[in-house]
């Protein structure tokens, strides 16, 4: 048989249909905006990631085996997690991908190690900035985790208590913290060679850059992704 397929007309009607927009052109707005927030965010992040591994190109860290194998086994075993409530294998991601299991474990390897420095670099910096977390700050950062998560504040919070993961929240803030701190002095350029202004990268609310790290961490986890890897 030939089949073709129909699309709606772009115009008021569809717009009334498929958005909470009366109009085509209200409809257009709003997916400008939000491409561009999307675009400052990725520009946002990019920035933050290159001023990281500028610090961590300056100086040596050097990883203890237990910990550094500690981390390898649980992201190892967290994107195992990740593919079996997908219904995949390991096996069969790694197929997909067209990609050996020793590539896959020198990728995660290198993943770990630089992971685990940018935590121990942002750590040493929020120690010489004596950075410490209030409770609202805290409580702001377990409800944008929780966000990504599909549980209520009180379920994450029991949840991260009953695993013993209380301090990795206070890590978490404080290493964004340690990282804003950072930015502020930085000087960023983009391909072009053009400083890019990272107050101008600040999401819509975000009265600080500390505000825009954290709307990028929330933002990494809310799609699935950790901030550290």
């Amino acid at each position: 048989s030939v089949k073709q397929r129909e699309l709606p007309e772009l115009d008021d009607e569809f717009a009334q249909s498929a958005s909470e927009f009366d109009t085509v052109e209200e409809l257009r707005a709003d997916i400008r905006t939000k491409m561009g927030t999307q675009k400052k965010l990725m520009q946002g992040g990019s920035a933050r990631d290159k001023v990281v591994e500028t610090l961590l190109e300056q100086v040596d860290i050097p990883l203890p085996e237990a910990f550094l194998h500690d981390e390898i086994h649980f992201r190892t075993d967290a994107i195992v997690r990740q593919l079996a409530q997908a219904g995949l294998s390991l096996e069969d991601y790694l197929g997909h991908e067209g990609q050996s299991k020793e590539d896959f474990d020198a990728d995660i390897a290198a993943q770990s190690a630089q992971g685990m420095r940018a935590q121990f670099l942002l750590d040493a910096i929020a120690r010489k900035e004596n950075v410490s977390v209030g409770q609202e700050e805290l409580t702001r950062h377990l409800i944008q985790r929780a966000a990504g998560t599909g549980l209520t504040p009180d379920q994450f919070a029991q949840q991260i208590v009953n695993a013993g993961q209380a301090n990795m929240l206070v890590a978490e803030v404080v290493r964004s913290k340690a990282l804003a701190i950072v930015l502020k002095d930085a000087k960023v350029a983009d391909a072009a060679a053009a400083v890019v202004d990272l107050a101008a990268l600040r999401p819509a609310g975000a009265e600080d850059i500390e505000d825009m790290v954290r709307a990028e961490m929330e933002a990494l986890h809310e799609s699935g992704i950790d901030p550290d890897q």
